[in-house]
């Protein structure tokens, strides 16, 4: 019996910093994080970091957090 996957989907931040490299974080999931040389890399690599989360949740009989909506804006602030 083929065992059906269940798909979940999370916002998920990725960007570039200074020394050129990709760091994706996925703020609904607390200390889900990682880091790529590529933005496909880091893409990648996250959706790598989010599955094993999932699966250890799933073992840990632990409830699977909601997709949250997550407000991105830019701020302009004096200093």
């Amino acid at each position: 019996m083929k065992k059906v996957l269940k798909m979940y989907e999370f916002p998920v931040l990725i960007e570039k910093d200074s020394g050129n490299s990709f760091f994706a974080t996925a703020p609904t999931l607390q200390g889900c994080y990682t880091s790529g040389k590529t933005f496909a890399e880091a893409v990648k690599n996250i959706q790598d970091v989010l599955s094993l989360y999932i699966q250890d949740l799933k073992e840990d009989r632990m409830k699977i957090p909601k997709r949250k909506t997550i407000s991105f804006m830019s701020v302009e602030v004096s200093a």
